[in-house]
């Protein structure tokens, strides 16, 4: 992702997002130009996919120099 932001980089990985999901199955999803990932339509990360239970994830990023 890019850092500070709900967007994809899609300079890796060729141009698709890898999701690990908690089944321990794989989802590759094709990253868009405006770097959203759609999954049925939607964007993967937005409040209206089914898979949020109506509200959007909560992305966090690490402080400068803090490890992850």
């Amino acid at each position: 992702m890019i850092p500070g932001t709900t967007k994809f980089d899609p300079e890796h990985y060729g141009g698709f997002a890898i999701f690990l999901r908690l089944d321990n199955s794989v989802y590759m999803g094709s990253i868009e130009k405006d770097g959203r990932v759609l999954q049925g339509g939607i964007d993967i990360l937005s409040a209206e996919n089914e898979i949020w239970g109506g509200k959007a994830p909560d992305v966090r990023y690490p402080e400068k120099g803090e490890e992850i």
